[in-house]
């Protein structure tokens, strides 16, 4: 398994832009657990916790509509 990832590969394990990573990552703020070279690289328990914070970005979504409706 995989052990260190980018936020490209982030974003391709769950198949959303890299745009709502970074989102994600900056204002949650989940640290990187180092760097190579300027490239931030993350653990598995930050991809878990990218993947949980977008479900209920996504949840949130879900209910504003139908409260819109």
């Amino acid at each position: 398994m995989k052990q260190i990832w980018t936020l490209g590969d982030i974003a391709r394990q769950l198949a959303v832009p890299q745009h709502r990573i970074v989102y994600v990552i900056n204002s949650r703020g989940i640290e990187p657990i180092g760097r190579v070279g300027n490239l931030r690289v993350f653990g598995p328990s930050a991809v878990d916790a990218v993947g949980e914070e977008l479900s209920r970005i996504d949840e949130r979504r879900k209910q504003v509509v139908r409260d819109a409706e």
